[in-house]
């Protein structure tokens, strides 16, 4: 039977492993937002692909400790819970690199007052789903779940806008689908801060 310092130190590698990419999610992220208030172009594909890399890594090592130390009970809850996040992070990088194709692709004045809302709450979401994760702390829940409205609005006023015009302006479509990834980057931060309540259950 392994000792249980050694599952405990490859436990606390893989979490390393997850605030890593968490980090390097963090400043994709952060630069896609800052770009969107200029519709200013951001070049994130390197960046992206490491991140896809990291994922997949920590994904290798979760199941690797799995296989090898057969845990139950908080290290089995917590080594699927990294797999969980590491993928919500991935999709995360994936939809803010989206948004710099969009911006890279198509030219408009101005973004949505809205599109600028939602991008606020996201930066302020992104560092407190992270945190209740990380502290196991389902307090900060209401306030991620609170935040996630202002993107799931922005991109139901969109697709109104959209619905009610009669012919598609370039800018009210680009409008629906930057809020439309926004609304997706926000799904996953919701995603990551539930794990919070893991081991109450």
């Amino acid at each position: 039977m392994a000792s249980s310092s050694y599952i405990e130190a490859d436990l606390e590698n893989i979490y390393n492993m997850l605030d890593r990419l968490y980090n390097s999610v963090g400043i994709i992220l952060g630069r896609v937002l800052s770009s969107l208030s200029e519709w200013r172009e951001v070049h994130i594909d390197d960046s992206a692909t490491m991140v896809e890399l990291m994922a997949s890594s920590i994904e290798d090592e979760a199941t690797l400790f799995i296989a090898r130390y057969q845990p139950l009970g908080p290290e089995l809850i917590d080594s699927k819970a990294a797999i969980k996040v590491s993928y919500d992070l991935f999709r995360i990088a994936r939809y803010a690199r989206e948004i710099a194709h969009l911006i890279s692709s198509v030219r408009i004045d101005k973004i949505d007052e809205a599109i600028a809302e939602s991008a606020q709450a996201i930066e302020e979401m992104f560092k407190l789903g992270y945190k209740a994760f990380r502290d196991l702390n389902p307090e900060l829940l209401p306030r991620v779940e609170e935040l996630e409205k202002v993107c799931d609005e922005a991109y139901h006023k969109s697709l109104k806008i959209l619905a009610e015009s009669e012919s598609v302006d370039k800018r009210d479509a680009i409008t629906a689908l930057t809020a439309r990834h926004l609304e997706r980057i926000a799904d996953h931060i919701v995603y990551i801060a539930k794990l919070s309540r893991r081991r109450s259950k």
